[in-house]
């Protein structure tokens, strides 16, 4: 029996829909291809029924090719990427109701896993809605903008503020 291989492989998403009980697999290409998974393969990544994955697939033997055009030779689980979830200012008021602690935009990108722009964005929001204070350290008399700038709660203001002056006054009597 001679067959022509081909080395050529072609990659498809494919999904598998039957597991045989010799532990091979048989899966579907989005064009409704069959392909055939060999049992090594199945037991080396635990190949399920109904799931996606990424197949590098070899045109079958000549002899299978009517039924099953398609074998694979390597399967990679598809991973599923999550929805992005839209945070909002509701959930960074949220955050800062557990940790009324002054924030800024770093600090809230990294703590709630969000970009610095969208943080930014919220944090500037809330600001100009009343709901936060804002806070702005300048490094020198001529700067016009602020070095530093920090959000915090309007009710968390107040203690923020004088905990500020504390540090001032003890930083007086150190010097």
């Amino acid at each position: 029996m001679s067959h022509a291989f081909s080395s050529a492989t072609e990659r498809q998403r494919v999904l598998v829909e039957y597991l045989t009980p010799a532990g091979s697999a048989f899966a579907v290409t989005t064009s409704g291809d069959s392909v055939f998974v060999n049992a090594r393969i199945v037991d080396a990544i635990g190949v399920e029924v109904n799931q996606e994955y990424d197949a590098f697939l070899l045109a079958n033997y000549p002899d299978k090719r009517e039924f099953t055009p398609w074998r694979a030779m390597r399967l990679q689980p598809v991973r599923a990427e999550a929805e992005p979830v839209e945070t909002t200012a509701a959930d960074v008021l949220s955050f800062l109701d557990h940790d009324p602690r002054a924030v800024t935009v770093g600090i809230l990108a990294k703590s709630m896993n969000i970009e610095a722009d969208v943080a930014s964005k919220l944090l500037s929001k809330l600001h100009a809605s009343g709901k936060l204070a804002k806070i702005g350290l300048y490094s020198s008399t001529s700067s016009e903008r602020a070095s530093q700038v920090a959000y915090c709660r309007q009710q968390d203001s107040a203690p923020v503020f004088d905990w500020m002056l504390d540090w001032a006054e003890d930083d007086e009597v150190e010097s």
